[in-house]
């Protein structure tokens, strides 16, 4: 019996003495077994999201940036009227962004618009040089080549532009319009404007990632032909939206929700690249 009692004391002894060893190995780190345990969660987080983030980045949309080889053109009479407008700011000087729901700023799960599409965000880059100026926005949900030609008296010359930004395509391919039938809406286009001495200049389709994504790339090819044919000022918005994603790790999925319209914040993109372009920045 007392060998027994000893045993017991013992182990108790034992048990007291490792348990102490444990509490002070945490106290001398200053951090408790609940703290130890939250950094360690906080670290097992991070290298998730990272993962993730690198998994977002190499997705199919980003993996091979889209119409690469498509310059960005801007001519002399592009930049020369430009150039004038900030040499004279006072006189009156009008834009208008003709195009479907990527230049009205569509909102998704919502037939409304964003606050601030791509018009109103170039206004406010353009009206610190020029401040007579006005960018009127006719973007309209689901609108083609045709569309723009049944409707481009009202919508853009009864409104005596000096400029027309273009931006159709997307739509042309969800109607399966053909290459040649979307080009020869486009050259229709560009000749009533030109009789009419106002100044086009072509924006490629913004980037998709629905199964028309292809044919979306081919009508920027066809962009391409014309803007070197006819001396066209030309904005490649396939490539600087995408290149801009993969820079600021935007996933495919942020940027494009419905895989057509963006984000709301991300219309502003095309803003910004335009006035870039017909500033000279790049």
């Amino acid at each position: 019996m007392p060998k027994i009692f000893f045993i017991c004391v013992f182990f108790s002894f034992i048990f007291f003495f490792c348990e102490n060893v444990s509490k002070n190995d945490f106290s001398k780190n200053n951090v408790s077994k609940n703290d130890f345990f939250t950094e360690n969660k906080i670290i097992e987080n991070k290298i998730i999201e990272k993962v993730q983030i690198d998994t977002t980045i190499i997705d199919s949309l980003f993996e091979k940036i889209a119409c690469k080889n498509i310059k960005n053109y801007i001519n002399k009479n592009t930049k020369d009227t430009f150039f004038n407008a900030k040499k004279n700011p006072k006189i009156p000087f009008k834009i208008v962004c003709f195009g479907n729901s990527i230049t009205r700023g569509f909102k998704v799960g919502s037939y409304q618009a964003v606050e601030k599409p791509y018009p109103k965000i170039l206004l406010n880059l353009l009206k610190k040089d020029i401040s007579q100026i006005e960018v009127l926005n006719e973007g309209h949900n689901g609108w083609r080549t045709d569309h723009a030609l049944n409707n481009i008296q009202t919508k853009v010359l009864d409104k005596n532009p000096q400029i027309v930004l273009l931006e159709f395509g997307i739509n042309d391919a969800y109607s399966n319009f053909s290459l040649a039938l979307f080009e020869k809406n486009i050259l229709n286009i560009l000749k009533i404007l030109q009789q009419k001495n106002i100044i086009p200049v072509l924006l490629t389709p913004t980037p998709i990632t629905s199964k028309f994504k292809e044919q979306v790339e081919k009508y920027c090819e066809v962009l391409q032909k014309i803007s070197k044919e006819q001396d066209i000022s030309l904005i490649n918005l396939q490539k600087e939206i995408t290149q801009k994603a993969i820079n600021e790790k935007i996933s495919k999925k942020k940027l494009l929700p419905d895989d057509v319209h963006f984000g709301d914040e991300f219309y502003a993109w095309i803003g910004e690249s335009v006035f870039l372009m017909v500033n000279d920045k790049y």
